[in-house]
C-alpha cells in the first residue's frame, strides 16, 4: 500500500462546521487513482457537502516537503 494525502482551501469545511485547511487526510491504496476513489467514498461523501470538496492529492514523495504548510496536522487515516 502507498500513502497519498488530500489537502483543502480555505473554503473547505467538513459539515461539523470544522475549517479543514490546515489539515489533510492521509488515504492507504494500491494506486493513486484508486487512493482518490476511496477518499471520496469514504470522507468527502459522508463527511463534507460536495464529492469534490478538497484542494489537491499528493504522493508520498510530494506530501513530505509541503507538511510544513498543514500546522493541525492529519485529521483521518483512510485505507482502501
Amino acid at each position: 500500500m502507498n500513502n497519498y494525502y488530500f489537502t483543502f482551501g480555505q473554503s473547505h469545511y467538513n459539515n461539523e462546521g470544522q475549517c479543514m485547511k490546515d489539515h489533510w487526510v492521509r488515504v492507504q491504496a494500491s494506486s493513486y487513482d484508486r487512493a482518490r476513489g476511496v477518499f471520496i467514498e469514504k470522507f468527502t461523501i459522508p463527511f463534507m457537502d460536495r464529492a469534490d470538496r478538497f484542494s489537491f492529492q499528493y504522493d508520498e514523495r510530494d506530501f513530505s516537503k509541503l507538511r510544513v504548510f498543514y500546522p493541525k496536522g492529519e485529521f483521518m487515516t483512510i485505507s482502501e
